[in-house]
């Protein structure tokens, strides 16, 4: 189990879901007002990817994966926050964008991460499936806003829970050790 990875799981478990919510619960949001807490939902999911790729590069050998996906995340959300009138027309194929691009991440992951792996794989695939119905088959208005926040909620879920996992693992070392 990566150890040290706890907290910032628990941060981007918690920043994806209160965007869920705020998609949720405001369903008439206009498709630029979204567009900037998704920027923001964005850039703090790249700076703390970033910055635990970054952290981890003394002990880990494939660290680079982390700095290389914040950065991704980082541009992403400040295209969205400097173009917001362009991000909200082409809201639901970034929105599709986005989720194929969290559904190749925890494939990814599950590459490295062995414990985690089919709960990373079925999200990866969740992830991926919402991308292609949302691209393929594009909603609008209130029920675009809805299936995203439920998506978000979904995802930031399986993240907290690989912060409880996490926990729950040094916990028993913790007590092994003792």
């Amino acid at each position: 189990m990566i150890k040290g990875f706890a907290l910032p799981l628990v941060i981007l478990g918690l920043v994806p879901f209160l965007f869920g919510f705020i998609a949720v619960t405001a369903p008439n949001m206009t498709p630029t007002t979204l567009m900037y807490y998704l920027a923001y939902m964005l850039i703090a999911v790249g700076a703390v990817s970033g910055g635990v790729g970054i952290l981890i590069r003394k002990s880990r050998s494939n660290w680079y994966v982390s700095v290389l996906m914040g950065a991704v995340f980082l541009v992403l959300g400040f295209i969205v926050f400097l173009n917001d009138d362009i991000a909200a027309k082409y809201y639901t194929q970034f929105i599709a964008l986005w989720a194929a691009l969290m559904g190749f991440s925890l494939v990814a992951a599950s590459i490295f991460q062995k414990q985690l792996r089919v709960v990373l794989i079925i999200n990866g695939l969740m992830s991926l499936g919402f991308g292609g119905v949302i691209y393929f088959n594009p909603f609008s208005g209130s029920t675009l806003n809805f299936m995203i926040g439920f998506y978000t909620i979904l995802l930031s879920i399986t993240i907290l829970y690989m912060a409880v996992k996490i926990i729950r693992h040094k916990k028993e070392e913790i007590t092994a050790d003792a």
